[in-house]
C-alpha cells in the first residue's frame, strides 16, 4: 500500500551503500558475458590545444606515449604553463566508443592511427594530439575498467533490494510475533 512504498522510499533514500574492490572483481570475474562489447571502443589519452606551435606539439606527441605517471604529471604542468598562452587541456586513459572519437575529429571514414594530430573540423585552431593505448573489437570481453561504474550500479541496486526485504521481514516478523499482523495482510 501506500503506507509500505513510502516507507521503503525512505529507507532507500536514508541508506547509503558502498562496492569494495573485491565485490566489483568477484562480480566482473562471474558475469563477463554480460560485458561483450558491440562496437569498437578505444583507450586513450588525449590533448585539446588551441593555437599550438610546432615545437609544443612535437612535445606533447612525445609526452603523451610515456606510460609512467613521472611523465604524466610533467605533461600536466607543461600544459598548465602553455594554458597561459593557449588554451591546453589534457585527459587520461579514458575509454571511449571509437565511433563517437571519430566523429568528434571529423574522421568518420579513416582507421584512427595510434598517435596522431588531428585538426578539428568545427574550430580551425584547435589540435587534438591523441594517444590509443588499447581497443576492444566488437564480440570481445569489455575490459573492468570500462564497466567499473556499471558493475557498481547493479551491486548498489542489488544490496538496496536485499536491505529492503531484510527490514521488510524483519517487520513482518514483529507484527506478527505481537498478533498487529494477520497471516492473511502478508
Amino acid at each position: 500500500s501506500l503506507v509500505i512504498e513510502e516507507y521503503k522510499s525512505n529507507l532507500i533514500n536514508t541508506t547509503t551503500f558502498k562496492v569494495d574492490a573485491s565485490e566489483n572483481i568477484s562480480y566482473y570475474n562471474s558475469h563477463k558475458e554480460e560485458f561483450i562489447i558491440k562496437e569498437p571502443i578505444i583507450k586513450m589519452r588525449f590533448v585539446r590545444i588551441k593555437t599550438p606551435k610546432q615545437k609544443h606539439l612535437n612535445k606533447i606527441t612525445k609526452s603523451i606515449q610515456s606510460n609512467r605517471e613521472s611523465d604524466q604529471i610533467k605533461l600536466k604542468d607543461y600544459l598548465l604553463k602553455l594554458d597561459k598562452e593557449f588554451t591546453a587541456e589534457l585527459q587520461g586513459d579514458v575509454w571511449f566508443y571509437e565511433e563517437a572519437v571519430k566523429k568528434e575529429l571529423g574522421i568518420e571514414n579513416t582507421a584512427i592511427k595510434t598517435k596522431f594530430i588531428y585538426n578539428n573540423p568545427i574550430n580551425s585552431e584547435m589540435r587534438t594530439v591523441l594517444y590509443i593505448i588499447d581497443k576492444v573489437n566488437p564480440g570481445e570481453i569489455a575490459p573492468m575498467d570500462h564497466v567499473k561504474s556499471r558493475i557498481n550500479s547493479i551491486l548498489i541496486i542489488k544490496k538496496n533490494k536485499q536491505y529492503l526485504n531484510n527490514e521488510l521481514n524483519t517487520l513482518r516478523n514483529k507484527a506478527l510475533q505481537s498478533n498487529e499482523l494477520l497471516q492473511t495482510d502478508i
